[in-house]
């Protein structure tokens, strides 16, 4: 009996299985299982096929022989793609194949070692976060981002670049709210996110609402304070054991309170009872590809911590990522209004919730950058706005040039009044020049300037060899720009003379460009 008990056990189990692969998997080896939490989205089991494909049917092995170049998704299906979003590569499995060029699989480890899937709390990598150097631990715990330099949890350098890391446990006073969802706090301890196992703040129940019985195991209070449980330290009342329990005046008087607030909260319950009504939604727009790219989870973050401020008065607030302690969403401006109307029994957390539900875009990442909410029976309403940061500016258009181009003199008054300049004591100053050494002779796009300066008599004579900004180019010795022989006609002396020597502006000097390096003349040090 027990044996066909475990038989059918397996087989419903097989039948489970079958319907979790989906029509367009990736192949064989993927499995996948629908996210409770998240709208259509999926968790893909990824294997590597053992013996392995051909290389062919995975893309080919160009980028290693061996090695498919097309990577198998895994872990979160909404991960996976926001990591595709800011990584080319290295997000998924890189599996062997069996070679068309050589015959044989691959040896020894893949190109990119793959992002391991986020845990719960995390976002994907981040696009500044590298690949691991190597296989991440299974228990993230055990890598500290203390010395990680981490974003948003993932570590950025050391051996654990590219893994998710702890955070050491902040001060009582900075806890987070175990409500949260990157915390899920039970017991009074984060259970997921950058704080597990690090004790977190209760949300205090209001009074009128709940009393906190100190003697309660879930409470165990002291000094009127709960010490354990998802309420620590939230303060609690002492109920006498029995009701003829001899006591002083003080002790009636403090249970005498502790009833009548009882009586108001079951008052208040049966007033209550109503469950108040959905407010209507209107998101600014339903097409998806209007939504911004801002997670569902942390506008819900955002949206609490603006009702945990006064909700009994019309206000309105604008918060950014620092509000809830985060380095995500730069720049991005979070705008939130609400009118508690009158006698609403709408939360305002609930409301923002409502909204963030329904204008989410095609999946959890994203929703549309506006939306209100109103409750007509009493006049209340809430509504958000997101502004997005200016996309950066495209890079200007490089070009390239080759040899010695036209000079380029200076204005006579360019640098206003400047002392006499002598071609003895230019030519002297010039040399200078050849005498560079070979680290800082060699120019390249992003080398810093070389700057000459020297001072004669009143007279300040100031050169620089300095790479044009989006020339693209080799590298130039800027000491020797005609190459061959290296006499002094033959360097950048003759350039810089010639940038005084052949201006006719009274010694304001000039510019000239060879190649992608300009050779300058001036004055002044200005």
């Amino acid at each position: 009996m027990v044996q066909l008990k475990h038989s059918l056990l397996a087989l419903a189990l097989a039948c489970q299985l079958v319907w979790a692969i989906p029509k367009d998997s990736t192949g064989p080896g993927s499995i996948i299982e629908q996210r409770g939490g998240g709208f259509n989205d999926q968790y893909v089991f990824a294997t590597c096929p053992n013996p392995p494909n051909k290389c062919s049917t995975c893309g080919g092995d160009s980028k290693k022989k061996g090695f498919c170049d097309n990577e198998r998704g895994r872990g979160w299906w909404s991960d996976y793609n926001r990591c595709k979003q800011w990584h080319k590569e290295g997000c998924g499995l890189t599996c062997e194949c069996v070679s068309e060029e050589t015959g044989k699989p691959g040896s020894g480890l893949p190109l990119i070692i793959p992002f391991p899937p986020s845990p719960v709390g995390f976002i994907a990598p981040p696009a500044a976060v590298p690949n691991p150097k190597k296989v991440c631990n299974e228990d993230y715990t055990k890598n500290s981002c203390k010395d990680c330099k981490p974003l948003d949890g993932w570590c950025t350098v050391g051996d654990q670049a590219g893994c998710p890391c702890r955070e050491e446990c902040p001060a009582d006073d900075k806890k987070p709210d175990c409500s949260a969802d990157d915390c899920k706090g039970e017991k009074g301890s984060c259970t997921v996110g950058h704080y597990k196992d690090c004790k977190c703040k209760a949300e205090c129940p209001k009074p009128e609402k709940e009393v906190l019985v100190c003697s309660d195991d879930t409470c165990k209070g002291k000094d009127n304070k709960c010490t354990t449980g998802t309420n620590e330290g939230c303060e609690c009342y002492e109920l006498t054991s029995e009701i003829y329990t001899l006591g002083t005046k003080s002790e009636v008087e403090s249970f005498e309170k502790v009833l009548t607030k009882l009586v108001d909260s079951m008052k208040k319950q049966d007033e209550e009872a109503e469950k108040p009504k959905d407010p209507e939604v209107k998101c600014s727009s339903t097409d998806y590809s209007k939504a911004v790219s801002v997670d569902v989870s942390f506008m819900s973050k955002l949206a609490d911590k603006f009702c945990s401020g006064d909700t009994s008065k019309k206000r309105s607030q604008d918060l950014t990522a620092k509000d809830v302690s985060s380095s995500a969403y730069k720049n991005y401006k979070f705008h939130f209004e609400l009118d508690p109307g009158k006698n609403c029994k709408t939360d305002c957390k609930a409301a923002f919730k409502s909204m963030a539900g329904k204008c989410q875009g095609y999946d959890s990442h994203s929703i549309q950058p506006e939306a209100s909410a109103k409750v007509d029976d009493c006049s209340a309403s809430f509504s958000y706005k997101i502004t997005v940061p200016d996309k950066p500016k495209p890079k200007p258009d490089t070009f390239t040039q080759h040899g010695l181009q036209e000079r380029k003199c200076h204005t006579a008054d360019q640098f206003g009044s400047h002392g006499d300049v002598r071609g003895s004591e230019i030519s002297m100053a010039a040399t200078g020049c050849a005498g560079i050494s070979d680290d800082k002779a060699k120019l390249k796009a992003g080398s810093d300037p070389i700057e000459l300066k020297s001072t004669y008599g009143s007279t300040k004579f100031k050169f620089t060899m300095s790479w044009i900004e989006n020339c693209e180019g080799d590298e130039q010795d800027a000491r020797y720009p005609f190459g061959g022989a290296h006499n002094l006609g033959n360097t950048c002396w003759q350039l810089l003379l010639d940038d005084w020597q052949k201006c006719n502006n009274g010694g304001a000097g000039g510019s000239i460009d060879y190649s992608c390096v300009r050779y300058d003349f001036r004055p002044s040090f200005d």
